[in-house]
């Protein structure tokens, strides 16, 4: 992390752990910036306070991959993207992330927006994404391409390029056309919950030969509802309190 003061003659290291590559930043206000990146396997986002002197990391953002690009279009609506399709959005400047569905599961490397509802993503095997309403559903344009695109830009709701491996360059007039697939509304429950487990007891993945009938399954399927589409994690604990998935 390099900061200037003087328009760029001279240079000054930021205090920040030297083992953290940052992979992007954005400029929020006059001594507020966000920069993220990874420290080898985990994602890892950091801002600072004071104009760039120092940064302090954000509490883990889970699952946590590496994350390749940041944006904030105003003080407090920003996006970043990662790898393995990792989208998060914050709404209150930052202080709070919320993981989005991603339609792909590639790695993403640049965001674009040109408001708080209108935004594009370019990633691996010429993934584009796009949304209309803020972030809360993206969905999956056709670029023509394969290949790495590693930087999206767009100027307004309708013209953006992209660029790419290979000398790869995309140039847009229509906000990068319809989606690949017709988004269908997914069903909204009014509230958080963890159903029945099923067949119950549980069945032994690793070992299916147990005391109890599986009536020819293996493992058991656990339903849950959750009233906005986020990333879930799930554990399993046996009688003793210990943690056995």
């Amino acid at each position: 992390l390099l900061r200037t003061t003087d328009g760029g003659f001279l240079w000054s290291a930021a205090s920040y752990d030297s083992s953290i590559a940052f992979m992007s930043h954005a400029y929020v206000g006059k001594d507020t910036i966000w920069a993220v990146g990874t420290d080898g396997t985990l994602g890892v986002a950091a801002v600072s306070t004071d104009g760039g002197q120092s940064f302090t990391q954000y509490p883990s953002l889970s699952p946590s991959y590496r994350l390749n690009s940041i944006q904030f279009v105003t003080p407090q609506f920003g996006c970043m993207v990662g790898d393995r399709g990792r989208i998060f959005v914050s709404t209150d400047g930052g202080a709070s992330w919320r993981g989005k569905v991603s339609p792909v599961k590639t790695n993403l490397y640049s965001v674009s927006f040109t408001n708080t509802a209108n935004g594009w993503i370019a990633g691996d095997q010429g993934a584009i994404l796009k949304t209309t309403n803020g972030g809360a559903l993206w969905q999956q344009l056709r670029s023509g391409t394969n290949r790495t695109l590693k930087a999206v830009s767009f100027v307004d709701s309708s013209n953006g390029w992209v660029v790419g491996s290979s000398g790869t360059v995309l140039h847009t007039q229509d906000g990068g056309g319809p989606p690949i697939v017709p988004y269908a509304p997914p069903q909204v429950f009014s509230k958080d919950s963890l159903l029945q487990n099923y067949p119950n007891p549980f069945t032994n993945l690793a070992n299916p030969a147990t005391n109890y009938p599986t009536h020819g399954l293996i493992g058991t399927k656990i339903p849950f509802a959750l009233t906005a589409a986020s990333d879930v994690a799930i554990y399993i604990y046996n009688i003793l309190g210990q943690r056995v998935r």
